[in-house]
């Protein structure tokens, strides 16, 4: 990745939840230190997140199975992406 980079990270799972993996300390799980100047990332079994149920925070697998991924990272991950720098892919694990 292009450094610096925007900040925040999440993952869209097959199911359609939303695994935060960098956010701001005070709302979720922060996995890597001054994530905006890393320059590779692998996402692999390991990699954690949390995830938002019934309004309760869990820390979970970013991966849960097959299906296509999408990657999002932006500046905010929660506003319009036409009002944020973003970078986003997609991926599938069969």
């Amino acid at each position: 990745m292009e450094i610096p980079h925007p900040k925040e990270a999440l993952i869209h799972r097959p199911s359609g939840e939303t695994v935060w993996l960098q956010y701001e300390d005070t709302h979720a799980h922060q996995q890597i230190a001054n994530f905006e100047n890393l320059q590779e990332w692998e996402i692999d079994s390991n990699t954690a997140g949390t995830v938002y149920k019934q309004g309760q925070p869990f820390i979970e697998p970013a991966l849960d199975g097959k299906g296509v991924y999408h990657l999002y990272i932006a500046e905010n991950t929660e506003t319009e992406r036409e009002n944020t720098y973003f970078i986003e892919c997609y991926f599938e694990i069969t």
